[in-house]
């Protein structure tokens, strides 16, 4: 994104959201783009806090060492090494000293009974990283489209907003989208905050 535009395009999401051969270029370009909407955001309603997009770019980031598959790759080193990984979880070290004392067959038996389930948890984060980046990177481009320039509330346009997102009202455990639609009205508000 270059320093004068106000977030990365509809286009660039679209194309990132397309990656579906390449999950690890993908995470790594959603990261990126949380960070460029992180910035157009601050620019909209004031650089004084980090914003949503902000912690998306470190969860998103987070969830890249799964998407990377870097956990089987941690624990395979772990079980292949006579030492105990520096200070990490005390559960994991315990668990790893009990694995270390076991042969090396079992090591691999063990490795592999953890490969599955280790690979199934990256495949739900993968999945939820980019299906929270789909439905709310577009919002975020079209907030920051809309509202860079605004200098009078306008509560017509938050509804056209809200209109455009298409977001079903009811709480989310009914399918609804109330609090998200609650989190845009607040955006919108935060415009006008600015101090």
């Amino acid at each position: 994104m270059s320093a004068s535009s106000a977030a990365p395009s509809q286009q660039e999401i679209e194309a990132i959201v397309a990656l579906d051969s390449q999950p690890a270029l993908r995470n790594l370009r959603i990261t990126g783009c949380y960070h460029d909407l992180s910035r157009a955001i601050a620019r909209v309603i004031g650089a004084a806090n980090a914003n949503w997009c902000t912690f998306a770019s470190w969860a998103s980031k987070t969830a890249g060492r799964f998407v990377r598959g870097e956990l089987i790759a941690i624990f395979r080193d772990a079980l292949q090494s006579d030492r105990l990984v520096a200070n990490k979880l005390d559960r994991i070290n315990h668990l790893i000293r009990r694995i270390n004392a076991s042969s090396r067959l079992d090591q691999l038996i063990i490795f592999e009974a953890l490969k599955a389930p280790i690979t199934q948890v990256s495949r739900y984060i993968t999945d939820g990283n980019l299906a929270v980046f789909a439905e709310l990177g577009p919002m975020f481009w079209v907030m920051c489209a809309h509202l860079e320039h605004e200098t009078n509330y306008d509560a017509g346009l938050l509804a056209r907003l809200l209109d455009e997102f298409e977001l079903k009202p009811g709480p989310p455990e009914d399918g609804g989208q109330s609090l998200l639609r609650s989190a845009v009205g607040h955006f919108y508000g935060q415009v006008y905050e600015r101090s």
